[in-house]
C-alpha cells in the first residue's frame, strides 16, 4: 500500500513503521509503501515518526485495513483421487474482504465449483497424476487473487485379459485373469457377490454344471468400475451308446458302426496307443484276412471317453474247402443261381462278388447255410460248370433245368434232383465223390475218359451213355437204379465197370448195363414177384477159378468170364446173361447153352431154353432161382460152345505108336494146345505143345505122335491155353495098347455090336488093324 505522508515544523523527513508486514522507502514520508505479511489481516496502525528540524520527534498514525488473500485449505481427502468418477471434496476460504471463490482446473468434472469450501472435483476418465486446482477469489477490497492445490489423480486399474475353464463332469475348475495393476479379486456375482479370493489365478468349488464367476482389479485404493465375467464350463464326458459289429466272407473290408451321446467317433487300431484310424459314426476297415477288433471312443468340448469300446470285424471263412484261384462260392441270401451278390470269387488272395455267373471254367463252391449263405441255390436256368463241390450242411437244388459238369463232383451235403437232368462231359477223367450219396434224376455220361463212382450214386430217372464207362469199384460205390431208373446207349466202353444196383417192386426185367472197360456184357433179371428186392450185379472178364460141374445136364461153366449177382429182399428171378466176341460161344443153341449157377462147390445148370442172338446174344435161365452166386455161360456138351474149340479129340494106335489127332472148326486168340498122357485117367503130364493158329474161322486139323510109352491102356487129353493164359481142357480119349507090337495101320473100328462106326464114337470101340489084331478104346 502507497503510504501518502507530510512533516512540518522544520523536519527534514518522517520514517514509517509499523505492522507485520515489510517497508519500501520507509524514510521517505511521502513515498514509502508497506507490504502486508502473509498472514496479516485486519486493521493495521502504521506510524510516520519525523526527523531533523527543530522540533521534537513526532509521530502520525495511519490505519489501514489488510484484507486475507483466499487459501486453499488441503485435506486428507485430496491427497488423492481415482479416475473416472472418484470425487474429491475441495476444501478453500478467502479473505480480504473476498465474498467468494470459484474453483477450475483438471480435465474433470466440477461440483459447486463457485463454493470455495465445498466444491467437489472429479478427475477425467484418462485423467492420471499430478492435478493442479485453483482458487479464484471473488468480491471484496482486495484485487482477485488465486490460491493452488495439488491433487494427485491414480489410475482406475484394468483387467487386461481373463482365462475361461472347463473340465469333463463334477468338480474343480482354474480360472485366470490378469489386470493392468494392483490386486486381482475373485467374485460369485456381478455386483454384490461374496469375495472369494484373489490372485491372477482360481481354482472354483467343486461344480457339475456351467458356472459364471466374476473379478475386478484393486490398485492404489482405486477399483476397476464393473466386474469382468469368467466362465467355468463343466462338459459331459461323451459315452459310446451304441456300436454296430460288421462281418463278411472271406478276405476284404468290413463296414463297422458306433454312435456316441455326443461330439465326435474315433477308431483305433488297439485298446490303448494304437493309432488313429479315423473319424465318424461308420468306419471302413482295411482288407483283411481274419478276425479283427477295432477300437472306439467320444471325444466332446475336450473330454474324451475312458476306455475304449471294442468293435469286431468278423471275417467268415465262406467255405471249408481250401480255395483255389478262380474259385465261385455260394453265399447268398436267396435262393436264385443268377444274382451275383450270391457269390463270391476267389484270385487267390481275396473275395469279391464275381462279374459273371459261375461258367465251365469255374470250379464252384456250395457252402452250408451260415454267417455267410442264409440261403442255399436253386437253379435257374440250365447251367454248366466245372468241379462241383457240396460242402457238409449245403444243399444244392437242380430243380428241372440240365447241370452240366466239366470235372469232379463231391457232395458232401444235399443234391436235390427235381426233374432235370447231369450231364458229365469232361475232357479227362471225372469222379463223384463225398460223404453223402447223390441220387439224380436223369445222368447222362458223356466222356470217353469215364467218370469213377466213389460214392455210391442212384438213378431215378434213365442213365444214358453217350461216351466213357463208370467204374464203381465196391458195392458202397455202385450206381443204383431206382425202381423207375433205366439206362440207354451201353456197349463196348459205354457200361458200368464194378457193382450195379437195382431196386424193384415188380416184375418188370431190368438188364444190368455191366461189362469191363472194354467189353459190354449185359445180365437181366426178371423179378418173379412185386417183393421190394435189391439186386446187385457185376461183371468179371475172367474165369471163376473153380470149374466142377455138378449133375447130369451141364458138361462145363465158361472159363472166360462170369457175373456176381445177388438179392437182398423176397423175389426170385429168372436171370439173363449176353455173350459176345471173347465168350468163346460159337453154336448157341438151346439143346447145349445154358446159364451156370455156382452152388458154393460146383457148377449147376440154371437153363438156357430162352436164346437169342448168333455171334452176340443172351441167354436166359428156365426157373426163377432164389439162391444167388455167381452164374456164368454153361455147355451141356462137349465142344459145341464156350471157349471148346475143337470139332473132335483122338487117340489111336498107330502101327506100334498112338497117333493123337484133334480138329477146330474156328479158334479164337488160341496160343497153343498141349497134349497130356495119363495111366490112371487122373494124373496127367505134358508129352507134346503144339502151336495153335490164334484166330481162325475154317476147319484146321492138328496131330502128333507118341512114342514113348508102356504098354498100357493109357489116357490122353488136349489143354488149350489162349493168348490171356487162360486154359480149356478138351475130354478124355483112352486107347489100350498093352496087346499092341506092330499091327500096321486101322481098317475100321466097330462098336461092342460089331457095327462099325465112326472112330469118334462114343462109348467101347475096337479099332481093327491091317495084320488083323484089334484094340480096345474107350471114349468119352
Amino acid at each position: 500500500a502507497a503510504m501518502g505522508g507530510s512533516t512540518g515544523g522544520g523536519a527534514t523527513g518522517g520514517t514509517w513503521s509499523g505492522g507485520a508486514g515489510t517497508w519500501t522507502n520507509a524514510s521517505n514520508a511521502s513515498t514509502a509503501t508497506y507490504t502486508a505479511g502473509a498472514s496479516e489481516t485486519g486493521s493495521i496502525t502504521l506510524t510516520l515518526t519525523t526527523s531533523g528540524g527543530s522540533c521534537s520527534t513526532t509521530t502520525a498514525t495511519k490505519t489501514i485495513t489488510v484484507n486475507a488473500n483466499p487459501t486453499a485449505t488441503a485435506g486428507a481427502a485430496l491427497s488423492a483421487i481415482c479416475q473416472s468418477g472418484v470425487s474429491a471434496a475441495m476444501g478453500g476460504s478467502t479473505g480480504g474482504g473476498a465474498t467468494g471463490g470459484t474453483w477450475s482446473g483438471g480435465a474433470g468434472t466440477w461440483t459447486n465449483a463457485s463454493n470455495a469450501s465445498t466444491a467437489t472435483y472429479t478427475a477425467g476418465a484418462s485423467e492420471t497424476g499430478s492435478i493442479t486446482l485453483t482458487l479464484t477469489t471473488s468480491g471484496g477490497s482486495c484485487s482477485t487473487t488465486t490460491a493452488t492445490k495439488t491433487i494427485t489423480v491414480n489410475a482406475n486399474p484394468t483387467i487386461s485379459s481373463t482365462t475361461a475353464g472347463s473340465r469333463c463332469d463334477a468338480g474343480t475348475v482354474s480360472l485366470g485373469a490378469a489386470a493392468s495393476t494392483g490386486t486381482i479379486n475373485w467374485y460369485a456375482a456381478a455386483s454384490g457377490g461374496a469375495s472369494l479370493g484373489t490372485g491372477t489365478s482360481f481354482t472354483t468349488s467343486s461344480i457339475s454344471s456351467n458356472t459364471t464367476y466374476y473379478v475386478d482389479a484393486t490398485a492404489n485404493g482405486c477399483t476397476t468400475g464393473s466386474r469382468s465375467s469368467v466362465l467355468a464350463t463343466v462338459n459331459t464326458t461323451p459315452t459310446i451308446s451304441s456300436t454296430t459289429a460288421g462281418s463278411r466272407c472271406g478276405n476284404g473290408t468290413v463296414n463297422l458302426g458306433a454312435v456316441a451321446s455326443t461330439g465326435t467317433v474315433n477308431w483305433y487300431a488297439a485298446a490303448s496307443g494304437g493309432a488313429s484310424l479315423g473319424t465318424g459314426t461308420s468306419f471302413t476297415t482295411s482288407s483283411i484276412s481274419s478276425t479283427t477288433t477295432y477300437y472306439v471312443d467320444a471325444t466332446a468340448n475336450g473330454c474324451t471317453t475312458g476306455a475304449r469300446s471294442s468293435v469286431l470285424a468278423t471275417v467268415n471263412n465262406p467255405m471249408t474247402t481250401t480255395p483255389v484261384n478262380g474259385d465261385v462260392i455260394w453265399v447268398g441270401s436267396s435262393t436264385a443261381w443268377g444274382t451275383l451278390g450270391n457269390w463270391l470269387t476267389y484270385n487267390g488272395t481275396s473275395y469279391s462278388t464275381p462279374l459273371a455267373a459261375p461258367s465251365a471254367s469255374n470250379r464252384v463252391v456250395i457252402s452250408s447255410a451260415n454267417s455267410c449263405a442264409s440261403a442255399q441255390p436253386t437253379l435257374t436256368a440250365n447251367t454248366s460248370i466245372g468241379d462241383l463241390i457240396i460242402e457238409s450242411g449245403a444243399t444244392l437244388n437242380q430243380a428241372s433245368y440240365t447241370l452240366t459238369v466239366g470235372g469232379s463232383f463231391t457232395n458232401n451235403g444235399t443234391f436235390t434232383n427235381g426233374s432235370g437232368t447231369t450231364i458229365f462231359n469232361g475232357a479227362s477223367a471225372q469222379t463223384i465223390s463225398g460223404t453223402s450219396n447223390t441220387t439224380f434224376n436223369n445222368l447222362t455220361l458223356n466222356n470217353s475218359s469215364g467218370l469213377t463212382v466213389s460214392k455210391g450214386i442212384t438213378i431215378n430217372g434213365t442213365l444214358t451213355f453217350t461216351a466213357g464207362n463208370i467204374f464203381a469199384a465196391s458195392s458202397s460205390e455202385a450206381v443204383t437204379f431206382e425202381t423207375s431208373g433205366t439206362a440207354s446207349g451201353a456197349a463196348d466202353t459205354r457200361c458200368i465197370v464194378g457193382y450195379c444196383k437195382k431196386n424193384t417192386n415188380s416184375t418188370t426185367k431190368f438188364t444190368f448195363p455191366v461189362g469191363t472197360s472194354t467189353l459190354y456184357r449185359s445180365a437181366a433179371i426178371t423179378p418173379s414177384g412185386t417183393s421190394a428186392t435189391t439186386w446187385t450185379a457185376k461183371y468179371f472178364g475172367a474165369g471163376y477159378g473153380t470149374y466142377a460141374v455138378t449133375g447130369g445136364s451141364i458138361y462145363q461153366p465158361s472159363k472166360q468170364e462170369y457175373w456176381t449177382i445177388d438179392r437182398s429182399g423176397a423175389s426170385n428171378a429168372t436171370v439173363e446173361l449176353s455173350w459176345g466176341s471173347n465168350s468163346h460161344v460159337y453154336s448157341p443153341n438151346s439143346s447145349d447153352l445154358i446159364v451156370a449157377h455156382f452152388t458154393g462147390t460146383a457148377w449147376e445148370n440154371a437153363g438156357g431154353n430162352n436164346i437169342s442172338g448168333s455171334a452176340t446174344g443172351v441167354v436166359s435161365s428156365n426157373a426163377n432161382w432164389s439162391s444167388y452166386s455167381p452164374f456164368t455161360l454153361g455147355s451141356q456138351q462137349n465142344g459145341v460152345t464156350l471157349p471148346i474149340t475143337l470139332v473132335s479129340f483122338d487117340a489111336k494106335p498107330y502101327q506100334k505108336d498112338v497117333k493123337v489127332s484133334w480138329q477146330t472148326a474156328s479158334e479164337v486168340e488160341n496160343d497153343y494146345f498141349t497134349v497130356e498122357r495119363s495111366v490112371n485117367g487122373t494124373d496127367f503130364s505134358e508129352i507134346a505143345r503144339v502151336d495153335g493158329a490164334g484166330n481162325s474161322s475154317h476147319t484146321i486139323n492138328y496131330f502128333t505122335m507118341d512114342t514113348d510109352f508102356n504098354r498100357t491102356v493109357l489116357y490122353y487129353r488136349l489143354k488149350l491155353t489162349n493168348f490171356n493164359g487162360e486154359e480149356t481142357y478138351s475130354t478124355i480119349a483112352s486107347v489100350d495098347m498093352s496087346q499092341t507090337q506092330n499091327q500096321g495101320v486101322i481098317i475100321m473100328t466097330v462098336n461092342s455090336l460089331g457095327q462099325e462106326v465112326n472112330e469118334t464114337a462114343k462109348g467101347i470101340v475096337f479099332d481093327i488093324y491091317s495084320d488083323g489084331t484089334s484094340v480096345k478104346r474107350i471114349q468119352f
